[in-house]
């Protein structure tokens, strides 16, 4: 393989003269795109950690609001089931009452 040998000379009032060789050249502007695209990917990830985040959050209430509506379904259905499994004279009482025997115990479970 053959090495670059062109070299390189830049004038700057602000940075002053600059040589280099043209591998040296290669490899900062190789270094110089690795650097940005590591800082964009940093930046990408940064973004979608937050983003992340918000749909924990949200995916967390919508558990507790479905958790919360099927405790309730198991409650009325035991009552149910107590109430079926009552003669049919006392189910109306039963139904009725507020601090009835099925109610209670569709809470305690």
């Amino acid at each position: 393989m053959s090495e670059l040998t062109e070299e390189v000379s830049l004038e700057n009032p602000i940075f002053g003269k600059l040589k280099a060789r043209g591998s040296d050249v290669l490899v900062t502007v190789f270094g110089t795109f690795v650097v940005a695209g590591m800082c964009v990917l940093g930046y990408v990830m940064w973004e979608h950690k937050a983003e992340d985040l918000g749909n924990k959050v949200q995916l967390t209430n919508a558990i507790k609001e479905m958790t919360s509506a099927q405790r309730e379904q198991n409650m009325i259905s035991r009552e149910q089931v107590c109430l079926l499994a009552m003669p049919q004279d006392r189910r109306e009482r039963e139904f009725s009452t507020e601090n009835s025997l099925c109610k209670r115990l569709s809470r305690e479970r």
